[in-house]
């Protein structure tokens, strides 16, 4: 046994966890917004807010919401994370100019179904 290939071993180990982690994070991920419909989602939301507000006193669930909302917008929105998977997943008006011949994929009606499962995720 070579010295050091036992911490090597460990240390792809931990790296090999940590990648196999993250795709199946991804995974689900992409997999929870393909299946749930825009609409139903809107309504859970709805409906957890009105169980918050019945559980809890007016105070504490006004508490609750600012900070969930406090945390989502520095996590995801002032990191600009919502921004970027928009930007990067639905063409723009620049790609469009850009993509000449193949500017009429474009009004295909996948990208409606893409934006909505980015609502699904992000909304």
């Amino acid at each position: 046994m070579v010295a050091g290939s036992r911490s090597e071993a460990r240390t792809g180990n931990w790296l090999w966890t940590l990648l196999v982690g993250v795709i199946l994070l991804v995974m689900e991920f992409v997999l929870f917004a393909a299946l749930i419909p825009t609409d139903w989602s809107e309504h859970v939301r709805s409906k957890e807010q009105v169980w918050l507000r019945t559980e809890l006193t007016g105070e504490t669930a006004d508490r609750v919401v600012a900070r969930a909302e406090r945390w989502y917008g520095t996590l995801f929105e002032d990191s600009g994370l919502v921004a970027a998977t928009y930007r990067i997943t639905l063409p723009s008006s620049r790609d469009l100019d850009r993509a000449g011949a193949l500017s009429p994929l474009a009004s295909l009606p996948i990208w409606s179904w893409v934006a909505g499962r980015l609502d699904v995720v992000w909304k």
